[in-house]
Formats: structure tokens, C-alpha cells, sequence
């Protein structure tokens, strides 16, 4: 008998290695560390207590991982992972395990539900539709090596601009900097819950900020790089990548959640000869 029960009492070395399992042959390869899985979780905000798993004798046989936090000023859960192994699959689990999770969210005051699926993956954006999830934006994804990398195409900045790492810079002005709002797993929320793990680049002039970016540099994975709209097409936002390239311990970047519409990150990235590798629907249920 399979049973739907909260993840609380289930250990996170168990949740690793029955997600390794389930995302094994997922569309876009993806094999973390237990290391970056951990840090994945803590960066989405993953909550075991809210957060579920299908469970035969006793094994985790598939799961939601909920990050909870707030979206637009509301209570959210976030969908950070859900798979099943696969000798489980196509039962309904992750139905069923959605489902069942759903009035206990509500009862810890949660709003809404809100998860990023990929746009070939067509049979979980059909279910999600059918479970009343909307549309709210289309993301691109990028992911990249080193060797992928046009380097003729970075650009000098002005000697009066200083770029360096950084430990604390000022939020409020760099949000201004956003064409577009991040994704749960890229915003300011995301990456102050894991601050102290990112290399951190910024730049300024005089004593002004006027770009930054963020590195994980065990995987590359750059969840924001941006500069005010006044210094661009200067070689600043071209600097700032070549350093984060630099800090890079792998030969793999990712730069996840780029909203289709922002012509201009496109068009930086393109410069790189950086082309998307596919995308995201973000969806939003209201509970």
C-alpha cells in the first residue's frame, strides 16, 4: 500500500538519493551533489515539514519538495523538485501526492502555488493545467561551457569604472537595475538564503553602483547579472561576466529563468554566441 505523508521525519540523505533516482532520465541532464542538492533546497527554501512524499514499506518512492516564502506579498509554496522513480511512474503519484498535500498548505495559510515546468515536458503543463494552474510567464534557460564562449566579444569598460568582489552591496539600489522580476529560485530572497556561498562581483563609479553579478561557482550557475540601464553598452555588464567566467570551478555554466520578452539579456548573451537551449512556463495556482 502506498501512502502520502509529509516529509518531516524523512532524512535528506533518503530525499537526495531517491531524487537522484527520479531525475536519472529527466530531459535536461541533471545530476547534483548531495553537496548542491542541499544547497539548491536551502537557496529555494525547501520545507520538509511542508513538503511530501508517496511511501511504500517505508521507501520513498516519489516526492513534492515545497520551498515556502513570500510571492508578491503572499504566503507561497514553491514546487523545488517533484519526481518519481521510475518503476513508480505513470500511477498517479505525483497527482496524487499534489492533491493530498493541498488542504495542508492551506491550513498553514498558504495563498498560492507556484512552479516552473519545462515547455517540452507536455504532459506535466497539461496536468498542471487541469489542476487550474495559469500561465504567468515564459522563461529561457541557458546552459553553456566554457569552450562555447565567443571571447572576442568582450568588451573593455571605461577606466573609471571599478569592478571588484564584493561582500555587501546596497539591494535596494541594484533591484532598481532588473528589467525584468526574477524567478523564485534567482530573486533576492533565493540568493540571501545562501549569500556567503556566491562570488560576488560589483561594479561602481566612483562610489555609485552601477552593475553586479552572482556566481555558484561549484556549478556555475549565475542566478543574476545586471547594470543600470544609464551604463550599458559600455563593457561593463561584459566585465562583470568575464570575472564570474574566471571564479568559475567548473567548465559548465547555467543562467536559468530569463524572461523571453528581455531583449537585452538575449542580445548579451547572443554576443557570447550564448543561444537558449529551451524553456519555461512559470505557473501560479490560487489556493
Amino acid at each position: 500500500m502506498i501512502n502520502i505523508n509529509s516529509l518531516s521525519n524523512t532524512s535528506l540523505t533518503e530525499i537526495y538519493k531517491t531524487f537522484v533516482e527520479a531525475f536519472s532520465d529527466y530531459q535536461v541532464k541533471f545530476n547534483p551533489s548531495y553537496d548542491d542538492f542541499l544547497f539548491m533546497m536551502n537557496r529555494r527554501g525547501m520545507n520538509r515539514d511542508l513538503s511530501f512524499g508517496a511511501f511504500e514499506n517505508q521507501r520513498l518512492l516519489g516526492f513534492t519538495l515545497n520551498g515556502i516564502g513570500l510571492w508578491n506579498g503572499l504566503p507561497t509554496a514553491y514546487d523545488t523538485g517533484t519526481g518519481t522513480i521510475p518503476d513508480y511512474r505513470k500511477r498517479g503519484l505525483a497527482k496524487r501526492i499534489f492533491q493530498e498535500s493541498l488542504p495542508v498548505l492551506r491550513q498553514n495559510n498558504i495563498k498560492q502555488y507556484l512552479l516552473e515546468v519545462l515547455k517540452q515536458n507536455k504532459v506535466a503543463y497539461e496536468l498542471y493545467k487541469k489542476q487550474g494552474f495559469e500561465v504567468i510567464r515564459e522563461f529561457d534557460y541557458y546552459v553553456f561551457s566554457k569552450s562555447d564562449i565567443n571571447n572576442s566579444a568582450f568588451a573593455k569598460c571605461p577606466d573609471n569604472i571599478r569592478i571588484e568582489e564584493i561582500d555587501e552591496f546596497d539591494w535596494d539600489k541594484a533591484i532598481s537595475f532588473y528589467d525584468f522580476e526574477p524567478s523564485w529560485q534567482n530573486n533576492q530572497e533565493a540568493v540571501e538564503r545562501s549569500y556567503d556561498s556566491y562570488f560576488k562581483v560589483a561594479a561602481y563609479k566612483d562610489e555609485k553602483l552601477v552593475g553586479f553579478g552572482f556566481l555558484q561557482k561549484s556549478n556555475g550557475d549565475i542566478p543574476q547579472i545586471a547594470v543600470n540601464n544609464n551604463f550599458r553598452r559600455k563593457g561593463i555588464g561584459s566585465q562583470i561576466f568575464k570575472k564570474l567566467i574566471a571564479a568559475n570551478q567548473s567548465d559548465n555554466f547555467q543562467i536559468i529563468n530569463i524572461e523571453n520578452k528581455d531583449a537585452g539579456m538575449k542580445q548579451f548573451l547572443e554576443n557570447f554566441s550564448i543561444f537558449p537551449n529551451g524553456g519555461q512556463f512559470e505557473m501560479i495556482l490560487k489556493l
